[in-house]
């Protein structure tokens, strides 16, 4: 099974796997990507096609999880658009200037 998390903080901050063996752990905030398990992206609105354009390794996920929280650095566009099952984990989503 591919996964592919998005997720907020450094890889080191989850255990390994979190979901499954071979995860892929992508995120703003990855402090030593070696581009195969672990990616930086930028924060923001990144669409899910370009990253895979970037890292093939993205490339038809069986999984994709993506945390998002207020402060809306990990919101990933285009998912809709991919064959797979998704999951969406929301949290802290009442805190700063924009809530969600």
């Amino acid at each position: 099974m591919k996964v592919v998390l998005f997720l907020l903080a450094d890889r080191s901050y989850y255990r390994d796997p979190l979901v499954a063996p071979g995860e892929i752990f992508c995120g703003p905030d990855v402090q030593n990507p070696d581009g195969v398990r672990t990616i930086r992206i930028p924060g923001g609105q990144p669409r899910y096609q370009d990253l895979a354009a970037q890292y093939p390794v993205l490339r038809d996920p069986d999984l994709v999880v993506v945390k998002a929280d207020a402060t809306r650095r990990n919101f990933i566009r285009g998912i809709r658009e991919l064959n797979c099952r998704t999951l969406l984990l929301l949290g802290d989503t009442h805190h700063l200037e924009r809530p969600i």
